[in-house]
């Protein structure tokens, strides 16, 4: 009963499900439809960091980026300048 009430509680989810009905209404969806190779690639990605955060390297990570930085504007900055500095 209580996972029934969050479920209903939670606007966002009752909203994708009331669309996703909605598209089923306009257009029957087909197996051509799906592309699989990006569906693997993102759950291979979201097996990837939930290995990453299992193992506390995001904590890790988090605590020696606050520990050097103590500014909140650089923090900012660092954060967000981060995916265009380091190598892939």
């Amino acid at each position: 009963m209580k996972i029934i009430k969050s479920i209903v509680s939670d606007k966002l989810l009752v909203i994708s499900f009331l669309v996703t009905l909605l598209t089923f209404f306009i257009g029957r969806p087909q197996g051509k439809d799906i592309d699989w190779q990006t569906i693997g690639s993102l759950f291979m990605l979201m097996v990837v960091v939930q290995t990453l955060q299992f193992l506390g390297i995001f904590k890790y990570l988090a605590f020696s980026l606050t520990k050097r930085v103590h500014d909140t504007r650089l923090l900012i900055g660092v954060i967000v300048l981060m995916p265009f500095l380091v190598p892939c």
